[in-house]
């Protein structure tokens, strides 16, 4: 009996494992039909605790440290890739089965300066990424 008071007791002083409470990422192009651009945006799950405190802090590193990162495998990191070519009206990105479970989730645009930050989506439950000439713009509820 005394064992079941400790493991109870255990549990209940253990911190819960924040996870995050998105449900979706809707992505549109605000770019003019006429431009001859497609933009690659990368909806960035993070699983890992520690990791998640160490990803690179802007775009132009992101991209030069993707592949590396993705070696790491889907136990501790997934990307989701979706492709806005000019013209393209919206879509929403197709999160994996297990996003729920995320510590942090993040966006990026290839087209965005290198210095600009990657853009933390993790608080929202309903992301949205506007593509624009100059970078995206990221809201969410």
């Amino acid at each position: 009996m005394k064992t079941f008071y400790v493991v109870a007791l255990l549990f209940w002083t253990l911190p819960a494992q924040a996870q995050n409470q998105l449900g979706s990422v809707n992505i549109s192009s605000l770019l003019d039909l006429n431009a001859i651009l497609i933009t690659e945006v990368d909806v960035i799950i993070v699983y890992d605790p520690v990791l998640a405190e160490n990803l690179p802090a802007n775009q132009g590193d992101w991209y030069r440290g993707k592949y590396k990162l993705l070696e790491m495998g889907s136990e501790k990191i997934e990307v989701i890739t979706v492709s806005a070519p000019q013209g393209f009206v919206s879509d929403f990105a197709r999160l994996p089965p297990r996003h729920a479970e995320a510590v942090r989730v993040l966006v990026s645009a290839y087209h965005e300066t290198n210095g600009v930050a990657l853009h933390d989506i993790t608080a929202y439950q309903r992301a949205r990424v506007e593509i624009d000439s100059y970078g995206i713009l990221v809201s969410g509820n």
